[in-house]
């Protein structure tokens, strides 16, 4: 397959006008066969985002108490698809980590760190979808999660010329999954034969509330205890400091079933994709924008660490022939979640817009990973959910610093993947950690 050249310098109607006219002819002007001309056509990009996913709750990554995820262990299966390890996330909740996602800028340069006020909305306009419809594709999202919604000025849907957040009015009650791709799978029929799209899918579950399904009684046999379905998530952390291993179990199984109602929607996303004539053009890319805690550490929920049920994220690709996917690993290994951006824009054939001023610039492959959670909750009452922590990650070792009490902690995850065994302080990773942790340009408060 040839590389892309979209127009890029284009208006944004010109552009589109250009790309039929690049399907409909061959490189050299003069016409060519259809089978030509679908040999040069960019790929379609279907982003899947599931909000609050953790890694190790799907089968691709070695879950097996429950079939969480059949529909994308399947797709795993398939020639050409990729199941990633060790992608490591920006940050531990949303904002942050979708901003990095939607920008390939890491949260010093995005600015993205609050709930409310300054440092809540999206400023940078060199979106992916900004860049993918300067190239002529029809770019869509679906959005479930209330934080980035539109009607909050939060300015996430930059550069979509479709944008649905119907699916987010139930904030924190209820399953949206179905919804979410009956809604992508309507825009994606509208869309005129032979254009490329770009559509990101956001879906909310497993988000607490956690919501028991009928068709996945999971539930934990002779279980007497607290945990319900639909408990309100303040009714949840009101327990969260005396969660038995019961109470764990049952959290875990719940989680489990939201997990599963997300697949099953993805599940009918891809069979109906598989019916479409352009399914062998379309790049499919599933990750998350951060994980959840069940409990393990005594709090339920996220914010609270960087830990690996936070940051470790999910990436499965299902990459068409000819499509060339670059996502280089890090110097000693592991990926960062903000240089799948430039990743997606590369197998596109798209430009990589420059990165603002004084920047490492986009796209490019950093030393090491680094991830920080500076959260202030919007009620005072919620204090407790004031959190300021930063971490690095460079091959097998992650060393953490809470900004609060100063206290460094060292992690080897290799042999402690789920990070809950400390390292001495007098490690011989730790003050190489230590040097790196104080260089990095962090975000800052204002």
């Amino acid at each position: 397959m040839l590389p892309y050249a979209p127009p890029f310098m284009l208006p944004r109607a010109a552009a589109g006008l250009a790309v039929f006219l690049f399907a409909a002819c061959g490189s050299d002007g003069n016409g060519s066969s259809e089978q030509e001309s679908a040999a040069h056509r960019p790929p379609n990009i279907l982003l899947v985002v599931v909000d609050t996913l953790r890694a190790d709750h799907l089968s691709v990554y070695g879950y097996a108490a429950r079939p969480t995820a059949p529909a994308l262990a399947a797709l795993a299966q398939e020639p050409g698809s990729q199941v990633v390890n060790n992608l490591i996330g920006c940050s531990s909740w949303t904002k942050p980590s979708m901003a990095t996602l939607f920008t390939g800028l890491p949260p010093v340069e995005h600015g993205v760190m609050r709930l409310v006020g300054p440092g809540s909305r999206l400023a940078d306009s060199a979106t992916l979808a900004a860049a993918f419809g300067r190239a002529g594709f029809a770019t869509g999202c679906v959005m479930s999660n209330h934080l980035l919604t539109r009607d909050t000025g939060s300015g996430f849907d930059r550069g979509f010329a479709f944008w649905d957040e119907r699916s987010a009015r139930m904030k924190h009650e209820g399953t949206t999954s179905a919804e979410v791709a009956a809604s992508g799978l309507a825009w994606l029929g509208q869309q005129p034969a032979g254009q490329p799209w770009f559509l990101v899918l956001h879906f909310f579950d497993p988000h607490a509330v956690l919501v028991d399904h009928p068709g996945q009684d999971w539930f934990q046999p002779g279980y007497g205890g607290w945990v319900k379905g639909s408990d309100a998530t303040a009714t949840l952390r009101a327990q969260q400091n005396s969660c038995s291993e019961a109470d764990r179990a049952q959290l875990g199984a719940l989680y489990d079933e939201e997990v599963r109602a997300v697949d099953d929607a993805f599940g009918t996303v891809v069979a109906a994709l598989r019916q479409r004539s352009d399914w062998p053009d379309t790049l499919v890319i599933f990750t998350a924008d951060h994980g959840e805690e069940l409990a393990e550490r005594g709090t339920i929920g996220h914010t609270q660490t960087l830990h690996a049920e936070l940051n470790d994220l999910p990436l499965v690709l299902r990459v068409p022939a000819g499509v060339a996917w670059d996502l280089p690993a890090l110097p000693e290994g592991g990926h960062a979640q903000q240089q799948l951006y430039g990743a997606m824009l590369r197998a596109a054939g798209i430009a990589i817009p420059h990165g603002p001023v004084g920047s490492a610039g986009r796209g490019v492959t950093p030393d090491f990973a680094a991830a920080e959670v500076d959260f202030v909750p919007v009620f005072a009452e919620h204090s407790e959910k004031f959190v300021q922590k930063r971490a690095v990650v460079r091959g097998d070792f992650k060393l953490m610093l809470d900004r609060k009490s100063g206290a460094f902690t060292l992690f080897d995850r290799a042999s402690d993947p789920r990070e809950m065994s400390p390292l001495p302080a007098e490690h011989s990773q730790r003050a190489a950690l230590e040097a790196l942790l104080r260089a990095h340009l962090w975000w800052e408060s204002e």
